[in-house]
């Protein structure tokens, strides 16, 4: 579920919550810095830097339904000014902060927890609440993402969720195979030529400027053009809102596929990392089987890679997570695999690694499939929040009229 940065907060909300103190921090660049792991950065940089860690909480909202109270670490200096140095979801400027040391009580495993508020009484939104809050249990007690109703009513094997951190990616059919749409139309050997076709006319189409040739690169998969990029999701339920809809008139029992995205690029690049090739600038992160540094751009097409990093190109796939210049991505907290010169999918490269990867079929008839619809509605999973359009809403809106 996606939250944003609120205008402001009732200050009957922070007494009753009992924040003391909400402040506005910079946010400032740190190139050592990685998404998503702010407690591991500010240790990283206070260890090289004068400061010491401050705990707290990163205050975002659900328009004006909930408050979300996400635990972070940001760098208090000597003149007790404050600076957070993890970019994350493509925040600039700055961030509201509460500081709140207590939090160190809370960490287990290096995550951090957090905490949600609703800011109306309704029983469908204490559902919505009691998922986030078991969603964040299970990320910190390094179990599954998954919801508890769900896997009873259709019969799923838990122990197929037990996969964390986890990327999820919903499909109407086990016919759909974790591969890419460059490799399955087979057109591998026309990618130099897509790409250079959609880089010479793309601009008379688009308000997009200045971007990242891995940000171009997503705007292609974006739009349809075959890539060797595959959508995942963070969410299991935007996962399971495609598996339902991608193909509605299908037969076939839906499937989710399983990702733990660290654990499958320390075993296909040998670096438990999750990166955003498109805020790092030192690239330079992955070894080859030779010992030597090649940078992420490695799995870029030749257009694509400007600055010449070399021919070695990585057999295996890497996970990536991806900047939100796309409404899309970041209403369907959208990550990617990119896959390398190895053609199978990824449950075939991952053959054996139970740990790392495991499919969920959903054995369900028509017509639960469309009271399993009107469940994720309610959570506020539906084609306009996935979508994010005019058109969109249109339907949304048609939908609720009948």
């Amino acid at each position: 579920m996606r939250y944003f940065d609120p205008e402001s907060i009732p200050e009957n909300v922070l007494r009753k919550e009992k924040i003391p103190r909400l402040v506005d921090i910079d946010i400032v660049y740190y190139s050592e810095s990685k998404a998503l792991d702010c407690f591991e950065n500010v240790k990283k940089y206070i260890s090289k830097n004068e400061g010491e860690i401050q705990l707290g909480w990163i205050i975002t909202s659900l328009g004006n339904i909930f408050l979300k109270l996400s635990a972070h670490a940001v760098v208090k200096r000597k003149d007790n000014s404050l600076s957070c140095i993890t970019l994350d979801e493509n925040r600039i400027g700055k961030v509201k902060f509460s500081p709140d040391n207590s939090i160190s009580s809370s960490i287990k495993n290096n995550f951090l927890p957090a905490r949600f508020i609703p800011l109306i009484s309704d029983d469908n939104l204490k559902t919505f609440q009691e998922l986030e809050i078991k969603a964040n249990n299970i990320r910190i007690n390094s179990s599954c993402i998954f919801v508890d109703a769900v896997t009873e009513t259709y019969d799923i094997d838990e122990k197929k969720l037990e996969i964390l951190p986890a990327l999820f990616r919903g499909v109407a059919s086990e016919k759909f195979k974790t591969i890419p749409g460059l490799i399955h139309k087979d057109l591998v050997n026309k990618e130099s030529n897509l790409v250079h076709t959609f880089l010479t006319s793309y601009k008379s189409y688009s308000n997009y400027s200045n971007l990242d040739p891995w940000e171009e690169y997503s705007l292609m998969q974006h739009h349809g053009l075959p890539t060797r990029l595959l959508d995942w999701s963070e969410s299991a339920l935007v996962a399971l809102y495609f598996a339902l809809t991608s193909h509605p008139d299908s037969t076939d029992n839906p499937i989710v596929y399983v990702l733990n995205p660290y654990l499958m690029n320390l075993a296909t690049i040998n670096d438990v990392h999750l990166y955003c090739p498109s805020i790092l600038r030192n690239k330079n992160v992955l070894i080859d089987t030779q010992g030597n540094l090649q940078s992420l751009d490695v799995y870029l097409p030749p257009n694509l890679n400007a600055n010449d990093v070399g021919s070695f190109v990585f057999k295996q796939p890497l996970a990536i997570t991806a900047t939100n210049f796309i409404k899309r991505i970041s209403s369907q907290k959208g990550c990617f695999t990119v896959h390398g010169t190895d053609q199978r999918s990824i449950e075939e490269q991952l053959d054996g690694h139970v740990d790392t990867f495991s499919i969920i079929e959903f054995n369900i008839e028509q017509q639960s499939k469309v009271k399993l619809l009107n469940l994720l509605a309610k959570l506020g999973i539906n084609h306009e929040i996935i979508y994010q359009d005019l058109d969109s809403l249109s339907k949304r809106i048609s939908e609720e009229s009948f």
